[in-house]
């Protein structure tokens, strides 16, 4: 009886925030080695991170987080079963849509175009492109899809985003509670894989993402950097979204950036000094990874750019919040608490490198501005930006963090259960 229940293919799920939108997917053998596998059944799990930033805008996020199969076992014509490694011929295998990817409920899936630099789906196409799939309802980031993977072949693979696994969650006042029927990794050891991550693009990793030994700015002195911001840009920042002479009057931002398509704009004249990494599970979920960070802005300082009106949505998440999405590329950009109407928390995932970095604005006089003088906040000698302005880093939500991801010891200096 036993080998008869190991024999069957155990799979994980997935669903979006609003729940319209869920699937099962990995038919995955219950052993390491199974004795009495089946054709094309999936041996454990691949977790692959890409920092390139493609990844990083559409996620909002440091990096996104895939899923794929680290193995499968293939029978071929002669009836004989061999393993087929994933990354043979230097090429990534996703799940196969039509055969390994059950869909429960289906009816806002969307797909757009996009691009990823870290995966590499086929050898004959190695550029990037691929598609993003979405839910159209509440914007879940929920895979990465690539069409005609091979030569003649006109099957199609995806890359599952982690943050979309259902796998048990946090409940308040119980602490966290996994489901070992979603996540049987007590049950099954070794048939989820190790939770060691494939990193790609790392060179091209996010700049504001900074180590313990980066964070050095002081918040008085972060506050007094505020107590510079002329009345002039304040008084500026309250026109209104469509009055195009907001760019000429402001002059320079420290803060910018944007949802991947790049239809939704944003610009902040002081950088954020706080990062908060949040790992509730709709954070995960909007951004598909493991975590999305946040950066608190004041809403007097915080402006979208002429033209964002058309593809910006405001949407209501939760009892108490709303959230920024592209209509476009569904992109989560922001967090507006009802309990902080003068806050507008940034998804740091969407700022600009070169911002992060420092690299200097155009300058420009500020209209209005009395002695003529530029301001270039800007400009940086030495250290970046990022790291000139970040005064505090800090873990949220810890509490709903998923099981296959540990906190790094490295990064922020504290951890809260629930939520900043």
């Amino acid at each position: 009886m036993e080998s008869r229940v190991s024999a069957q293919p155990l799979f994980l799920f997935g669903a979006c925030a609003c729940g319209e939108t869920r699937f099962e997917f990995a038919p995955l053998n219950r052993t390491p080695e199974p004795k009495q596998a089946k054709a094309e059944r999936i041996n454990g799990l691949r977790w692959l991170t890409c920092h390139c930033e493609h990844c990083r805008k559409h996620t909002g996020s440091a990096w996104a987080t895939y899923l794929m199969p680290l193995s499968r076992e293939i029978k071929r014509e002669n009836g004989k079963k061999e393993k087929e490694m994933n990354g043979k011929d230097n090429c990534d295998r996703g799940f196969d849509i039509s055969t390994e990817i059950k869909w429960h409920k289906r009816r806002y899936l969307k797909s757009v175009p996009t691009r990823c630099d870290g995966i590499r789906f086929s050898s004959l196409s190695n550029d990037g492109s691929c598609f993003r799939w979405f839910c159209a309802k509440c914007y879940s980031f929920l895979a990465m899809i690539k069409e005609n993977v091979g030569e003649g072949d006109n099957s199609s693979e995806a890359a599952i985003a982690a943050g979309i696994i259902l796998d048990g969650d946090y409940l308040l006042g119980k602490g966290r509670k996994p489901n070992e029927d979603l996540w049987p990794e007590k049950k099954f050891p070794g048939m989820l894989g190790t939770h060691t991550f494939d990193e790609r693009c790392l060179e091209r990793a996010a700049p504001w993402y900074l180590f313990r030994e980066q964070v050095r700015t002081k918040r008085e002195d972060y506050d007094k950097i505020l107590l510079k911001v002329p009345h002039i840009v304040r008084q500026a920042l309250q026109l209104n979204i469509n009055d195009g002479k907001v760019v000429e009057q402001i002059g320079n931002f420290e803060g910018r950036g944007g949802c991947f398509c790049g239809r939704c704009r944003f610009a902040c004249y002081t950088f954020p000094g706080e990062m908060q990494h949040c790992y509730c599970s709709l954070c995960r979920k909007y951004s598909g990874s493991a975590f999305q960070t946040w950066a608190p802005t004041n809403k007097c300082e915080m402006r979208w750019l002429p033209g964002s009106e058309k593809y910006l949505v405001l949407c209501r998440t939760t009892s108490f919040g709303q959230r920024h999405h592209c209509k476009m590329c569904a992109t989560s950009m922001t967090i507006v608490y009802d309990s902080q109407p003068y806050t507008t928390w940034v998804a740091a995932g969407c700022l600009d490198d070169d911002c992060c970095v420092g690299v200097e604005a155009s300058k420009g006089n500020l209209s209005g501005n009395a002695d003529g003088k530029t301001i270039s906040l800007s400009k940086v000698v030495g250290k970046t930006l990022a790291e000139r302005r970040i005064y505090r880093v800090i873990h949220i939500c810890c509490h709903s963090k998923q099981p296959w991801y540990t906190l790094p010891d490295n990064v922020g200096t504290e951890r809260i259960g629930g939520a900043g």
